[in-house]
């Protein structure tokens, strides 16, 4: 069955043009993968918010990123925020339902800050991208819980601490054991340790 006036519900005209907002960005991880042209086009150029928007991503329109080959990449996994650039050079921002791996080249990640801003647009508003470092995104993300009335934590952790935890127990003790005996010499276990964002 048909919805009522589904005819009125359809827009066949162009999108009014929209508000302008700036996306903070992490550049990276394959950003290596795009030429110098290619980047300053991301940062320089303005790209407007399709109808092709949902919780699961959103794509952009605009000038075209131009990538030193292609692409494509070997999948590896995808995080919120995360920008997007397959072969046709037109960007998507990855939200809450995308997939866990994606087989794109991603140029940035949108910070943790500014993800709710995305939320807020809608088709036909404005994105332009600007290029912060990590020490700024986690400034940023302090002040947004702070404003939440989240207590942050002091420094990032760890995201090894809760795997070195669990690693350092018996085997008899991991299933039924919250990673609760943490010290620094466990820790020295853990080979893959990167700081979170």
């Amino acid at each position: 069955t048909a919805l009522p006036r589904m005819e009125e519900r359809r827009t066949d005209h162009a999108m009014p043009a929209g508000k302008e907002r700036v996306l903070r960005v992490i550049m990276g991880p394959q950003d290596d993968a795009f030429t110098q042209k290619g980047i300053d086009t991301f940062l320089g150029q303005p790209y407007n918010v399709t109808n092709d928007f949902d919780r699961m991503g959103c794509r952009l329109d605009g000038a075209v990123i131009e990538h030193k080959v292609d692409g494509n990449i070997i999948s590896d996994g995808m995080v919120t925020g995360a920008i997007q650039v397959p072969t046709s050079g037109l960007p998507i921002i990855m939200l809450a339902e995308r997939q866990t791996v994606g087989g794109y080249t991603k140029i940035a990640t949108v910070i943790t800050a500014d993800l709710p801003v995305i939320g807020q647009c809608r088709p036909g508003d404005v994105i332009r991208f600007q290029s912060v470092p990590v020490s700024q995104a986690h400034q940023l993300w302090r002040e947004m819980l702070l404003a939440r009335h989240i207590s942050p934590p002091f420094t990032p952790r760890p995201l090894c601490l809760v795997l070195c935890a669990v690693t350092a127990l018996p085997s008899t003790e991991k299933s039924m054991r919250p990673p609760s005996r943490w010290s620094p010499s466990n820790r020295k276990r853990c080979v893959s340790c990167i700081p979170s964002i």
